[in-house]
């Protein structure tokens, strides 16, 4: 009899563990609501006369970022993270769960290296190596899908000393 309630009481408490797990460890990957982040990636560079060149496809494979969580009402977001990469064509896509009647707030950004132009202390406009970063953000409604226009643009010119960063 002794044995009977021990295995009754192992069960129970492997059980209620078990459904413990399931509703506190909810993540974007048990939910089976879903938002769908989806976008193209390009980039824009300086041209010597300082106009901004056409945007470009950024290269297969460039890693985007997807930072994405629910606001608190004290306007908090904890930001979970996820990562995809593009296709040839630039463009990137990836489901992330969601809680039934909640807003998902997500920022999508990248980061490269090219070349830009630049001005140096002179004042010249000089070709440079630099990091190229953009970032979006966007509120989306649980069950519904939102496209991201990733545009990145030089931020930091590192190839000589004394260039003018934006």
């Amino acid at each position: 009899m002794k044995k009977l309630f021990a295995i009754i009481g192992l069960v129970a408490m492997v059980f209620a563990t078990g459904c413990t797990k399931i509703e506190t460890e909810l993540s974007g990957d048990t939910l089976e609501t879903k938002v769908t982040v989806s976008g193209h990636a390009r980039f824009s560079t300086l041209e010597k006369d300082g106009t901004q060149s056409e945007p470009d496809i950024v290269d297969k494979n460039t890693v985007i970022n997807v930072y994405y969580g629910e606001q608190k009402k004290n306007g908090e977001v904890a930001f979970a993270y996820k990562t995809v990469k593009t296709d040839i064509d630039g463009f990137f896509e990836l489901e992330i769960g969601c809680p039934v009647g909640k807003t998902m707030s997500v920022k999508v950004n990248a980061k490269i290296e090219g070349e830009s132009y630049t001005v140096n202390e002179k004042g010249d406009a000089v070709l440079s190596d630099c990091y190229l970063f953009g970032e979006v953000k966007k509120d989306i409604t649980c069950g519904s899908a939102a496209y991201f226009n990733l545009i990145l643009l030089p931020v930091s010119h590192f190839s000589d000393p004394g260039l003018v960063n934006p």
